[in-house]
């Protein structure tokens, strides 16, 4: 089943924080304007003070809006060489 990888970048007047989420299925067109408004809600939020936090608040209230599950990303790299 293919994941379809998407980069986070919160930018809050406190500090800039990134995180990886996926979903099983492109988030694009509506879907993509209703997961960034999520975002934006998520963001402006006083109770919720750190990225993880608000990110996980706008993926469960986009899955409410859209029935479109998304969870953070793990290992989205195969590996990694340094020479």
């Amino acid at each position: 089943m293919d994941k379809f990888f998407y980069r986070i970048i919160l930018t809050t007047e406190a500090c800039v924080g990134t995180t990886f989420v996926q979903f099983d299925v492109p988030i694009c067109g509506a879907n993509a304007v209703i997961f960034e408004e999520c975002l934006e809600a998520a963001k402006k939020s006083p109770g919720l003070d750190d990225t993880f936090s608000k990110v996980e608040d706008a993926l469960n209230a986009f899955e409410l809006q859209t029935g479109i599950h998304g969870e953070f990303a793990e290992d989205i790299i195969a590996g990694e060489f340094n020479v």
